[in-house]
């Protein structure tokens, strides 16, 4: 199978810098599947007008479209007219009415992709398609509504470049917290406004035995933490929301693996996503080795 590298060299339309910018996007492409509950597919245009797929991305909590990978393919010919809309336009462009796939009635959210890179003009370099089955509907949880709530913000992000962040690390330690593994939706004040059953659970093991919403991150995280203890200094920015840092949290022998991901609306903070894993033994097993 062919590289992202690869394809997108390969149409001869874009720079290294958006090469590296689809890279940044796509790795976070099981993140956007995962709030969605839809499959992420992400194309660049060709030469002869029209998209070819470069990455494609699965929900993990929910059913797949494509059972066969579409890498490599051209845009079909149902898709063609709304992709090419949302790259020329540089607005998000949804279906009017429902998409059949192999039967399975679908709905399709086309997006485009926008860098907007140190110093130049913003502009399209791609598009991203969401698929949702709606074949599988049901009457959405609260969870999946704040779900879908948080994949809306930063489609809308990626729509005006800007998502990804360029700021944040690419390389995270072994661990790095998924959508299921525990989510907490901050609104601009830091102040919790939901929290997933995975994100309290890991933080009733730090030692909070209470309810996370209504609750300033910061100050809960204060308060569980031991008073002596030197902590990481990035931590008040990655809890209050403010940067798209990740850091480790430590108490009564637990590790919780944080990531933040603020959210913008057109340069103004809105919120944050924070991401949060229960790593202790993964650290654990870390430790081991190093002493080993």
């Amino acid at each position: 199978m062919s590289t992202l590298s690869d394809l997108v060299y390969a149409q001869g339309r874009s720079s290294a810098a958006d090469v590296e910018w689809l890279h940044r996007l796509a790795g976070d492409g099981q993140l956007l599947a995962d709030l969605a509950f839809a499959d992420i597919v992400f194309w660049v245009p060709t030469e002869d007008d029209s998209f070819i797929a470069i990455a494609h991305t699965r929900p993990s909590g929910a059913a797949t479209l494509f059972y066969r990978d579409i890498v490599g393919d051209r845009v079909r010919p149902q898709w063609r007219t709304q992709v090419r809309d949302a790259f020329l336009t540089s607005v998000i462009v949804d279906s009017a009415s429902p998409d059949w796939f192999e039967e399975t009635p679908t709905r399709v959210r086309a997006v485009p992709i926008v860098h907007a890179g140190r110093g130049e003009e913003p502009r399209v370099i791609g598009v991203l398609t969401r698929h949702t089955n709606l074949g599988d509907a049901r009457t959405p949880s609260r969870q999946q509504i704040t779900f879908n709530d948080c994949a809306d913000d930063l489609f809308r992000m990626i729509a005006t470049g800007e998502f990804p962040d360029l700021t944040a690390p690419t390389s995270p330690r072994r661990g790095a917290p998924r959508a299921s593994d525990g989510l907490i939706r901050l609104d601009v004040d830091g102040m919790t406004t939901f929290a997933s059953p995975n994100a309290l659970s890991a933080f009733n093991r730090l030692g909070f035995d209470d309810e996370l919403e209504g609750e300033s991150l910061l100050e809960v995280v204060t308060r569980i933490l031991p008073s002596k203890r030197q902590f990481d200094e990035s931590l008040p920015v990655v809890l209050s929301g403010r940067a798209p840092w990740r850091s480790d949290l430590e108490a009564r022998g637990v590790t919780v693996s944080l990531r933040t991901i603020p959210l913008k609306d057109h340069g103004t903070r809105i919120g944050a996503i924070v991401l949060c894993r229960d790593v202790s033994e993964i650290r654990h097993q870390e430790q081991a080795l190093i002493t080993k």
